[in-house]
């Protein structure tokens, strides 16, 4: 629980890179078809505001200008950890 709202407040400050070419729902079929590496996330959803933290881990964050977030949380060793999607305004 202390990680997730960890993540939802450092997904706050991080500076966001032009949104997403996929749509939410694409980006999540080829987040599940990509390898879980830093590398494999890369190249399926293209660059993320990142945050690194001293313990080795980087959280990455995707927002789409309707308000949906994709957050990933990527461990030392480079694999997908964790992963939080919060829905666009209008559908939550």
């Amino acid at each position: 629980m202390r990680l997730a709202v960890l993540l939802l407040l450092l997904a706050a400050c991080a500076t966001q890179p032009d949104a997403p070419a996929l749509s939410p729902q694409a980006a999540q079929q080829a987040l599940a078809a990509a390898p879980p590496t830093r590398a494999g996330v890369a190249a399926a959803l293209g660059p993320a505001a990142q945050v690194h933290f001293d313990s080795g881990y980087e959280a990455w964050v995707y927002r789409w200008p309707d308000g949906a977030e994709l957050v990933l949380l990527f461990a030392p060793d480079g694999t997908l950890s964790r992963q939080r999607q919060r829905a666009a305004a209008a559908d939550r």
